[in-house]
């Protein structure tokens, strides 16, 4: 889909439950989750999701 969103990144707690073609991102605690989510959600310009099952996303949407 041209010009509409796209999946930049996945940080998770639950490595096991994710895999893929974006970067992802294995963290240990919920707390370093939203820390790199964060950070990683400013430098692109996305937005974070909460997929749920300890992962989070960033899509930016243009």
């Amino acid at each position: 889909m041209e010009g509409g969103p796209r999946l930049f990144a996945v940080i998770t707690e639950e490595a096991h439950k994710v895999g893929g073609g974006p970067p992802i991102f294995y963290v240990e605690s919920s707390e370093e989750k939203e820390r790199v989510a964060a950070y990683i959600s400013r430098i692109s310009g996305g937005v974070i999701h909460d997929v749920g099952n300890g992962t989070y996303i960033v899509v930016i949407h243009q």
